[in-house]
């Protein structure tokens, strides 16, 4: 939106058109107060939001004390709180509240009839007039004001009266009339029934209606069951339906990614401390881990080229150490330069000859351990060059 906005005037609403004005950001007059065709309305609204003024003579204004409660609990409250003060079933009635008019503990709550409201609704859609919001030119008079407009008497004085009094019963309430309220006039009549500061002003009454919704707050009848659904809310909806999916999707994405990343960072480091412990056994003194992969296969080349020379000379030499024949090999394992067999000798002078035997060939034996076994001698010895 370009910060315009449209007043349209429910009350001055027909087949033929409808009188309306545009104001700027500033509450200046960008369109001028005069009755336009739909078409040409239609036009005025592009890029513009639209608010229709009702009369306030078909709305009700009540305060009522209550603590403030989420919508659908208020929506739910409200009616019952204020059902001995309405004439008609809370059913035909439509209720219209909002934070900003919630004061001192105190709901104002702007209530009118259900039927007419959706026919309003239905009319403007029959027009294909658009709209942002619905509200009175009540809401134009501040506490302590009171409008002569051409409906009637707006006022709004809190807590005695609020909302419109036609021209016939104006006098009954003027009679009682505070003099310390401002009241406002809008042509050269006189007007001396009016008590209070009389402020006369230039333009016309619909104009300043407008010029001071422009500026204060107004509650918006569309809301609850009519909501407005005209395709200025249908795009908006669409517009922020579009923002949100993206911004989930954009936080969606981060999470994901960040998870992703710190799985595999985890995983990083763990191979990084596997490697570490795995680097330390091959290099014991080595203070920090250079190049892991090049250095341990490195260092396992250079055992297998060891180990291979180490395996041919000690089975050569436990060959001719048992060529007596009292001595079998049960089983045989070689790793990292040493050679673990076990053995089945005759007796146990059989075992310590073959012994002799290897240790007379410079092969060191170590004995793991040796036990009788079915009259027989089962010993595991390990041999090392």
């Amino acid at each position: 939106m370009s910060g315009l906005t449209c007043f349209l005037y429910a009350h001055e609403l027909d087949d033929e058109g409808a009188l309306c004005v545009r104001l700027n950001p500033q509450g200046e007059i960008d369109a001028p107060l005069e009755r336009r065709s739909f078409a040409d309305i239609q036009s005025l609204q592009h890029n513009a939001t639209t608010v229709v003024i009702v009369s306030a003579s078909h709305l009700s204004f009540y305060q009522i004390e209550l603590p403030w409660l989420p919508e659908k609990k208020a929506r739910a409250a409200l009616p019952y709180a204020l059902e001995d003060k309405l004439a008609n079933s809370v059913d035909a009635l439509h209720f219209a509240f909002d934070k900003s008019h919630y004061k001192n503990g105190q709901y104002l709550v702007a209530v009118c009839d259900k039927a007419w409201l959706s026919a309003l609704t239905a009319q403007l859609s029959q027009y294909g007039l658009d709209y942002d919001a619905i509200t009175s030119d009540w809401f134009a008079v501040k506490n302590h004001e009171l409008a002569a407009v051409d409906e009637g008497l707006l006022v709004n004085d809190q807590p005695f009266f609020s909302g419109l009094l036609p021209e016939e019963l104006a006098p009954l309430y003027l009679e009682k009339l505070s003099t310390d309220l401002t009241v406002y006039v809008f042509d050269d009549k006189e007007h001396d029934e009016l008590k209070g500061t009389i402020q006369r002003v230039d333009p016309p009454a619909r104009l300043w209606v407008a010029g001071r919704l422009h500026s204060s707050p107004y509650i918006n009848l569309s809301q609850g069951d009519f909501q407005q659904v005209g395709s200025h809310m249908q795009t908006r909806r669409w517009y922020w339906a579009a923002g949100i999916m993206t911004v989930l999707w954009l936080v969606s994405f981060l999470v994901f990614n960040g998870m992703q990343l710190h799985s595999l960072k985890s995983q990083l480091d763990s191979v990084n401390t596997e490697v570490a412990q795995v680097y330390r056994q091959f290099f014991p003194d080595a203070k920090q881990v250079i190049s892991p992969k090049f250095r341990i296969a490195q260092l396992l080349k250079s055992r297998k080229k060891a180990g291979d020379s180490a395996l041919w000379p000690l089975l050569n030499q436990l060959t001719l150490a048992i060529q007596d024949g009292n001595t079998t090999i049960e089983q045989l394992k070689f790793q990292n330069q040493n050679m673990q067999v076990t053995v089945l000798s005759r007796n146990f002078d059989t075992l310590e000859a073959m012994q002799n035997a290897l240790q007379q060939a410079q092969i060191t034996v170590k004995q793991l351990q040796a036990a009788s076994h079915e009259k027989q001698v089962m010993a595991t010895l390990e041999l090392s060059l």
